[in-house]
């Protein structure tokens, strides 16, 4: 997929690039920084072609290039080529930066202009490129603003615009990234600033945990988690019938001899209580939701990135 969105951005490399100078950015750091996944939502490939047009569209994600670009940020370019008139309209979408542009042919050169929407062509001329070089890459760029600056290429109805362009385009730029030239932005991202590890439900999310220390405790009656406990109770456990003088006391037989001064005794039959086993109560722990911790990013400042003409 990298290589897919390289090569487009490439393929219109020089206008882009006029177009992302004042941010600071470049389609060569772009390129460095594609980092293509798995998700279907985060890549994408297009191709269309009829009798009346050509559109293409690719997107893929980036790693932080400015602090304007932060990490995970989408590119997408997305160009229709309409064969009456020879006329193309793009537009570029870099995280939160978003722009058109309009190509038209003028005799031998194609003149780019900044848009609003799609085939917009009402914008003032960014660039010019001579149709001949079959591409509009920086050095495309380069050799028609030095054609048009020795009059060797003239661009009807654009002379005077022309002539501006190319008196800057010829001589170039440089980016940079410096605080006194450029000034600094305050950003929270690992990268620039690194992170710390932190505790926080509203950073980090929350998990579910079985903790008496965080979550206290219950009482719960379960012979599963507590066991079983052996009593003694008729409610519970149902009677018995049984013969026992000590529980159940004593009958006078008289008659009989048991002794030369006492009568005989016999034990009496009577109901007590069972045992049984039945389920125990104990003390477990509660369940609650407790903050993940995660590493977060720091916030710092740094210096911004912007581009200084070389002339």
């Amino acid at each position: 997929m990298s290589g897919i969105v390289s090569n487009v951005l490439n393929k219109v490399g020089g206008v882009l690039n006029t177009i992302l100078k004042p941010f600071g950015l470049s389609i060569s750091s772009i390129i460095n920084k594609l980092t293509p996944n798995g998700s279907v939502q985060d890549n994408a490939f297009g191709f269309m072609m009829n009798t009346q047009e050509i559109s293409l569209l690719v997107q893929t994600t980036v790693r932080a290039i400015t602090t304007i670009i932060p990490s995970n940020s989408k590119i997408k370019v997305q160009c229709t080529f309409k064969y009456k008139n020879n006329k193309f309209s793009c537009k570029l979408d870099l995280g939160s930066i978003s722009k058109f542009f309009t190509g038209l042919i003028k005799g031998v050169t194609w003149v780019i202009k900044e848009a609003q929407e799609f085939f917009d062509d009402t914008g003032k001329a960014i660039a010019f490129v001579e149709k001949q070089l079959g591409a509009f890459t920086d050095d495309a760029l380069k050799t028609t603003a030095n054609n048009i600056k020795n009059g060797v290429t003239v661009v009807a109805g654009y002379t005077t615009e022309a002539m501006a362009w190319a008196s800057k385009a010829s001589c170039g730029y440089q980016i940079v990234t410096d605080a006194v030239k450029c000034g600094t932005a305050t950003v929270a991202e690992a990268v620039y600033c690194g992170s710390d590890y932190v505790t926080d439900a509203m950073k980090c999310g929350t998990k579910s945990v079985i903790n008496a220390a965080l979550c206290g405790t219950k009482v719960v009656r379960s012979g599963l988690i507590c066991g079983l406990t052996t009593i003694t109770s008729a409610a519970k456990c149902g009677t018995k019938i049984i013969k026992d003088g000590a529980k159940c006391g004593w009958d006078t037989v008289l008659g009989c001899v048991a002794s030369f001064f006492n009568d005989c005794k016999e034990a009496k039959s009577c109901k007590v209580a069972r045992s049984c086993k039945i389920e125990a109560s104990c003390s477990v722990p509660n369940s609650c939701n407790v903050a993940k911790s995660c590493d977060w990013p720091k916030t710092c400042t740094v210096p911004k990135t912007c581009t200084i003409d070389n002339c």
